[in-house]
């Protein structure tokens, strides 16, 4: 099999790609993660050791990566293949026959890293990942072998614009609760856990703004899960607006907490900010959190999230609506017990069909395979 690098900004991966990574070694792959010697924090790399790396490299692997880099980088090429060499050294180090780019941070660096080692390359795309350019997305992907597209309109974008690049969809993946661990007293709570970024005032305000219009008696409790520049604010207003007994900031919370603790939630409720801004690939994972352990969801139709969620698990409503979202979230509370259990193990089967952790590397792993057999035939 072939043995997969996962090239990432930092010396952890967050808990998404930390599942996807642990699925691929599960279906037997070797799987190696990657940090970049170059990111904020790293120790500093010496010339010396560029040099070095750069004098192994092989004149058509160079050639190569110069073509990528004329392309990809609109000043600093020289500099930026310099520090590639370090990373292909690594590459070669640990035998990578496949790198990975995870997130747009790392897809240029892992583009000119893969080119000087002489190793396929894919890339992750996302509506979740920071905007650009469609020049830029075009150029990206051109020089890419695989595109991982992580969600429907991605998928339809990356084949517009790269039509000779072979284009996967594999959706970002949640660990699917057991049937015997699913709410079995969903009905009875009306608490919530939402999920919405402190950094920007669209989408944690929608949710407080949906809230305070509610008659008292009507209100859900809501516990926030997310972080951000704005959390000294929002905890202001919540005390101006009197929603202290309703709402709880908790902070940040890794995707697996929220499926770890679903037992005290009736439902899952995010409405990020529009358009997206920082931690949006964190709610949608939150999401996805919630429904693979059997909770109904009620979601702004944004960015990452429209996608997530039909009638039969749970609601979605307009984006930057707060009267829509808590019509919603009313409506699941008077939710018969029954129902609302049924709606929990339609999104937990939703969850299982569209991006189960297991399910979704076997989709990349085959893709990854399929190229090594076209590269293999080619050369």
């Amino acid at each position: 099999m072939t043995t997969i690098g996962y090239l990432l900004p930092h010396a952890t991966a967050c808990e998404e790609v930390a599942t996807e990574m642990t699925a691929l070694k599960g279906l037997g792959h070797r799987v190696a993660m990657i940090a970049d010697p170059y990111a904020i924090g790293a120790p500093p790399t010496t010339y010396a050791r560029m040099a070095s790396a750069w004098s192994a490299l092989r004149a058509g692997h160079v050639a190569s990566a110069q073509r990528a880099a004329a392309s990809l980088c609109e000043s600093g090429a020289a500099g930026a293949l310099w520090r590639a060499a370090t990373l292909a050294e690594e590459l070669r180090r640990h035998d990578i026959q496949h790198l990975h780019a995870p997130d747009a941070d790392t897809a240029t660096a892992a583009i000119l890293a893969a080119r000087l080692a002489g190793v396929r390359v894919s890339v992750s795309h996302a509506e979740t990942d920071t905007f650009e350019a469609e020049p830029v997305l075009a150029a990206r992907f051109a020089q890419a072998d695989l595109v991982v597209a992580r969600d429907s309109r991605s998928h339809v974008m990356a084949r517009t614009l790269a039509p000779e690049v072979p284009v996967e969809l594999v959706r970002g993946g949640a660990v699917i609760a057991e049937r015997d661990t699913l709410p079995t007293r969903l009905a009875q709570s009306c608490r919530f856990i939402a999920c919405a970024p402190l950094s920007h005032p669209g989408g944690v305000g929608e949710v407080l703004f949906a809230l305070h219009r509610l008659p008292e008696r009507l209100r859900p409790r809501i516990d926030i899960v997310g972080d951000g520049s704005l959390a000294d604010n929002v905890r202001e207003f919540v005390e101006l607006t009197g929603l202290s007994p309703w709402v709880t900031l908790l902070g940040p919370r890794p995707p697996s907490w929220i499926g770890k603790h679903a037992l005290r939630y009736g439902a899952v409720v995010a409405a990020p900010a529009e358009p997206p801004g920082q931690g949006q690939a964190e709610i949608v994972a939150g999401v996805k959190a919630g429904m693979a352990a059997g909770l109904p969801a009620i979601v702004a139709a944004s960015f990452g999230l429209a996608d997530l969620v039909n009638a039969d698990c749970g609601r979605l409503v307009p984006a930057g609506n707060a009267p829509a979202l808590a019509d919603a979230m009313v409506w699941v509370m008077r939710l018969p017990s029954e129902d609302r259990s049924k709606m929990g193990e339609s999104a937990r089967r939703i969850a299982a069909e569209r991006f189960c952790a297991a399910r979704q590397a076997a989709l990349l792993a085959r893709a990854i395979e399929a190229l090594a057999r076209r590269s293999t035939i080619a050369a």
